[in-house]
C-alpha cells in the first residue's frame, strides 16, 4: 500500500510540474503571438482553455474589422473572417464549462473557407459574444451590408388544383 501511495504522489507531482511548464510555455507563446497581430489594436485576445488553463496552441483574437483564429505550434494555420460576414452567434456552455467559467461561441458566417466554426473554451464567453455581436452590427452598417433572412414560403399547390383532377 505504501508503494502505491509513493507512486501516486510521484505521478501527481509530475502532472503538476508538467502543467506549470505548459502554463509558462503558453504565456511565452502568448507574448510572442501578440507581436504577430500588427493589424491595429486588438479588442479581444484569448486562448482555448484546457481544464481551465490556457495551455493550448489555439489562439483567438479580434480587432475592429476581423476575427482571427490561429492554430498550431510548428505548423501554423491562421484563419480570419471579416466581421460583417458573420451571420449568427450562439453561446454553448456545458456543465463542466460553467463550473470552470468557460464557454464556446459557435460562429456561422457567409465566408467560404470558415462557414461555421467554434471559439472553444474561452473565458467570459457571454461578454465576448456581446462584444462580437456589437462589432458585427457596427461593421455591417459601416459596409452597408444587410443580413437578409429567407424564410421558406409554404405554397400548397395541391389544394388549389385538387378539383381539376376530379
Amino acid at each position: 500500500m505504501a508503494a502505491f501511495l509513493k507512486i501516486f504522489l510521484a505521478a501527481l507531482c509530475f502532472v503538476i510540474a508538467v502543467m506549470l511548464m505548459l502554463t509558462v510555455l503558453a504565456s511565452l507563446l502568448n507574448k510572442k503571438a501578440e507581436t504577430f497581430f500588427d493589424e491595429g489594436e486588438m479588442l479581444w485576445i484569448d486562448r482555448r482553455h484546457v481544464w481551465g488553463f490556457p495551455i493550448s496552441f489555439t489562439k483567438y483574437s479580434m480587432n475592429n474589422e476581423r476575427l482571427f483564429v490561429q492554430c498550431g505550434l510548428l505548423n501554423l494555420v491562421e484563419n480570419e473572417v471579416r466581421l460583417y460576414r458573420i451571420l449568427d452567434l450562439q453561446l454553448v456552455q456545458s456543465l463542466k464549462q460553467r463550473l470552470l467559467g468557460l464557454g464556446t461561441i459557435v460562429v456561422r458566417t457567409s465566408d467560404k473557407s470558415l462557414h461555421t466554426f467554434e471559439l472553444r473554451n474561452i473565458c467570459h464567453a457571454r461578454e465576448v459574444k456581446e462584444l462580437l455581436s456589437e462589432h458585427v452590427e457596427e461593421q455591417r452598417q459601416k459596409n452597408r451590408v444587410s443580413s437578409r433572412e429567407y424564410m421558406a414560403v409554404d405554397t400548397d399547390e395541391d389544394d388549389d388544383n385538387a378539383d381539376d383532377f376530379v
